[in-house]
């Protein structure tokens, strides 16, 4: 195993900052803020952060200012408690929590003399703005669709299924880069069997890097059959609140945007039991179901 993935901090500020740099191979655009505390002691500290997608007003604000007034040290726990005005921080000391969490935006805090380190959440990324979905465009409803944006994404589904039973589960995926996969569901419907096996074959996904939904998709149907097993979609209001609602599980992940039919000489029935007014997409004329094949 690679020494630096096995490494923990020590506490010597000058040894943590040359582990990080080494650990992310001293590139340019990890920046070093070096500050004194003046904490009965002058105490040498640092603030790390990866310049691009982390909000230096941010770090300012709630946690550099705050460091500089400190006068008393009792822990790094101490430090988190009361003087980090940040909702999301962490105290680590292993040196993969630290990458992963400098990777997705955090801050990291380091002070000398302690052997823990405090990340805080302080990420700005750079998102487009929500719009119409590209393929799945429709006259009915609102005129939005997924983003890359997992947690966006998340906000949209719990707009439209506004109740506590709407559950979201979070992993993990890839060897090298670290993307966020989430299982959405309604407890209250959700087929059991049909949600464990999804969790199951999620957390098996075994790759360097989740860069598509289609690796997902992949491993949820395992093989090729006559009918597909998996849908997507870029909408949230329609066809992934209908499978939310009718008891299926959705998967999506950061980075990706995300119908019923039969044959005119195959039998069809579809029905869906709705908490109030159901939305119907578009009909199907005539003359395009006598176009149907098998």
């Amino acid at each position: 195993m690679d020494q630096l993935q096995s490494s923990t901090l020590s506490i010597s500020l000058h040894k943590n900052i040359k582990l990080i740099k080494d650990s992310f191979h001293q590139t340019s655009d990890l920046k070093i803020r070096p500050f004194t505390m003046n904490d009965e002691v002058l105490r040498n500290a640092a603030i790390l952060y990866i310049d691009g997608f982390t909000d230096t007003k941010n770090l300012q604000e709630y946690i550099l200012t705050p460091l500089l007034n400190i006068h008393h040290i009792e822990s790094i726990e101490a430090v988190v408690t009361r003087n980090i005005s940040i909702i999301d921080v962490t105290v680590a000391t292993n040196c993969d929590e630290i990458k992963v969490g400098l990777s997705k935006g955090k801050a990291l805090v380091l002070m000398d003399g302690f052997s823990e380190g405090i990340l805080a959440d302080s990420a700005d990324w750079k998102m487009r703005s929500l719009t119409e979905p590209d393929t799945q465009r429709s006259s009915l409803g609102p005129l939005v669709g997924f983003n890359e944006q997992l947690t966006v994404n998340v906000n949209l589904l719990r707009n439209i299924v506004q109740t506590p039973d709407f559950t979201v589960e979070t992993f993990t995926i890839g060897n090298k880069s670290k993307t966020n996969v989430s299982i959405m569901y309604i407890d209250e419907f959700v087929d059991q069997n049909v949600l464990e096996e999804t969790r199951k074959k999620v957390t098996s996904i075994n790759v360097t890097y989740l860069l598509e939904a289609r690796v997902i998709e992949d491993a949820l149907e395992e093989k090729k059959v006559l009918f597909p097993l998996v849908f997507t979609s870029e909408r949230p209001d329609s066809t992934v609140f209908a499978f939310l609602k009718a008891g299926d599980v959705i998967v999506t992940h950061d980075g990706v945007k995300h119908w019923h039919g039969a044959a005119k000489d195959s039998w069809f029935e579809h029905i869906a039991i709705t908490a109030g007014t159901p939305e119907w997409l578009e009909s199907v004329s005539d003359e395009e179901y006598e176009t149907l094949t098998k």
